[in-house]
């Protein structure tokens, strides 16, 4: 019933086998049907050159699912017949383009094109090369700048005609994010370039390090259950039947070893159970029966029902030992089971941890070594980095914040990872809090504030001034009086403002827009109260040796005595000085009147008196002392 042969080497009772027909292969089994493995791949030649074979479920019973498959760095499969295979010429020349900031397109994969694979450069930028890295025209700041981006493989652009905003950016597939002024840090996973490599051989992509200047370490890693590994190419797998546990536990419970003579996917149920020294015996596809010695041959069943092997070491009797059996650890118990643990990190088990956590940089830790405890293997992340996984490769995560924040801090800005995987390290950024805007990676940002007098309008015009923000610096908003008043900005608040209506042009002022008053009618203009407040209130007032003063917001009436300067020709004289026409247009009219009784007026100087009485004598001794 199951396609095999059955035959009976002797006529002993039980040693009847099964065997594979051909062109299916495989050991023959007694007592039951065989392990038989048909790879299709063998029969006959099936694909043509520069094709491999391959039959995903190598047994009889499945028969018709070989496949071709193109050899590397050709990509395509095909199902019981020949494949069509391309070529992408970017998978092994892209490379010379990422490195000069320029991406890499093929126009044609088929393998009949070669050779056409060009270098383009990244808008805004122009520029294509056949073969070769273009030399790429640059527009902006980027015409100077540009050879700083593209040495670190990175290309420049010139967001807009302001200066010092050009940037460095990552090139697909590197990712990253813009740096103003110098160049970006650029995450860079081969996987996305070469994943096609690894697929095609139905294995998985795997970068180690995704650092653009660490190129070439990409590997493929064979699918489980299969192992293997190979860099920059596809691997090798190999197929250990042991590391199954379903299988290997066959053979541990017995306390023996097991051990797969042939790791091809075409060499199955070859696995063997092998006895531990010194006892001997091996069996294919099962438990053996061990040949042991001494008190063993009796008591060898209280260790194997517990996993372990007997020994005995000397003939006195009663010092028979249980010993572990690898890669289980522990001290010989005499007469009884021993007690055995492994450390699944540090051991090589179906349920062990193999390279799983080291691959992935990660540290392994068993928690229970008892060998009833399997699977419970920890992968944990090095700090700083954290995260933990049980009997699997964790997902690491790291916040560089944690141990850069203080940059960002330190200047009142907030820090920010927006990448906190492990595999995206130096992504971090100072951010400057609102109302600035502005970031930088790995360092402090320049902040940029578009207006701060959105939000501080209110505490000038309360004051009944405007708000000024004269630069896109943090924090230099000012008051300002408004227009005609006076008075100096005050930073980050409200300034003392003035109004001399003298001096400026407005509606209540001395001059509103056809020229100073005052000054007009010969005048000077005077305002007592400078206050904003207080409008209107300024005066003319008339020019020395002109007297009086306005009262009211127009030119004064200006009057001159001139005996306020003449008046003493005729104190002199002993006369009196009178000004018959104080206005400023009737000059030297004044006069010196002779004291009563005398008699007499002198214009503009003094009088001749007529003196009456004994005075007519003696007058002179009178005048001569300006008296009358």
């Amino acid at each position: 019933s199951n396609g095999q042969t059955c035959a009976d080497p002797s006529s002993a009772v039980g040693d009847w086998q099964c065997a594979c027909v051909a062109p299916s292969v495989g050991n023959p089994q007694v007592a039951g049907p065989a392990v038989c493995v048909l790879d299709e791949c063998t029969v006959a030649p099936r694909c043509p050159d520069g094709q491999t074979c391959f039959d995903p479920k190598p047994t009889p019973s499945s028969t018709g699912d070989w496949e071709c498959r193109c050899n590397s760095p050709s990509v395509g499969s095909l199902r019981g017949g020949a494949a069509s295979c391309t070529l992408d010429e970017c998978v092994t020349k892209g490379s010379m383009c990422l490195s000069a900031g320029q991406v890499c397109d093929d126009p044609n994969i088929s393998l009949k094109s070669l050779n056409d694979w060009m270098c383009k450069c990244v808008s805004p930028a122009n520029g294509t090369a056949t073969a070769a890295p273009a030399a790429c025209v640059f527009g902006g700041e980027c015409a100077a700048y540009a050879t700083q981006c593209t040495k670190q493989g990175q290309t420049c652009v010139d967001p807009s005609p302001a200066f010092g905003d050009w940037e460095c950016r990552c090139v697909s597939p590197q990712q990253g994010l813009p740096t103003t002024k110098g160049p970006a840090t650029c995450v860079y996973d081969e996987c996305q370039m070469y994943a096609s490599v690894c697929e095609g051989s139905g294995q998985q992509c795997f970068d180690p390090d995704t650092a653009p200047s660490l190129t070439g370490d990409w590997e493929c890693r064979c699918p489980l259950p299969t192992t293997g590994s190979a860099v920059a190419g596809v691997a090798s797998c190999v197929y250990d039947e042991c590391r199954s546990a379903n299988i290997s536990g066959k053979c541990a419970a017995a306390g023996q070893v097991c051990y797969d003579p042939q790791k091809e996917l075409n060499s199955l149920g070859d696995w063997t159970c092998g006895c531990v020294a010194p006892a001997t015996g091996s069996s294919t596809a099962g438990p053996a029966t061990c040949q042991y010695q001494g008190e063993c041959i009796v008591n060898s069943s209280t260790c194997t029902a517990a996993g372990q092997t007997c020994y005995d070491p000397f003939p006195t009797p009663g010092d028979w030992q249980c010993r572990c059996v690898a890669p289980s650890v522990g001290d010989p118990a005499t007469a009884s089971p021993a007690q055995c643990e492994i450390d699944e990190c540090k051991s090589s088990c179906p349920t062990c941890a193999y390279k799983t956590c080291s691959d992935m940089g990660q540290v392994c830790n068993d928690p229970n070594k008892a060998y009833s405890a399997t699977g419970d293997w920890v992968c944990t992340c090095v700090a700083p980095a954290t995260g933990s996984a049980v009997g699997r490769a964790a997902s690491c995560s790291r916040d560089e914040c944690v141990t850069n924040g203080h940059t960002c801090t330190a200047v009142g800005q907030v820090c920010v990872d927006p990448n906190e995987s492990d595999k995206s390290l130096n992504d971090w950024m100072c951010k400057c809090v609102a109302p600035s805007t502005g970031q930088q990676q790995r360092a402090a940002a320049t902040c940029v504030v578009q207006n701060e007098c959105t939000t501080t309008q209110s505490v000038c015009t309360q004051a009944g001034q405007y708000c000024d923000d004269p630069s896109t610096s943090a924090d230099n908003w000012m008051c300002k009086c408004p227009p005609p008043q006076q008075g100096s900005a005050v930073v980050k608040g409200t300034t003392s403002c003035t109004l001399d209506e003298c001096t400026v042009t407005c509606p209540t002022c001395a001059d509103t827009g056809a020229g100073n008053v005052c000054t007009a009618a010969g005048q000077t203009c005077y305002d007592p109260d400078t206050s904003p407040m207080s409008t209107r209130n300024w005066k003319c007032t008339c020019p020395s040796p002109l007297g009086n003063v306005s009262s009211e917001a127009k030119p004064a009436t200006c009057t001159i005595d001139e005996c306020a300067t003449a008046g003493a020709v005729c104190a002199s004289a002993g006369q009196i000085c009178r000004d018959p026409n104080v206005s400023p247009t009737s000059r030297n009219d004044w006069a010196c009147e002779c004291a009563p009784p005398a008699v007499g007026v002198g214009h503009a100087q003094s009088a001749v008196c007529t003196f009456f009485g004994e005075c007519v004598p003696y007058s002179a001794t009178c005048t001569d002392a300006g008296q009358a």
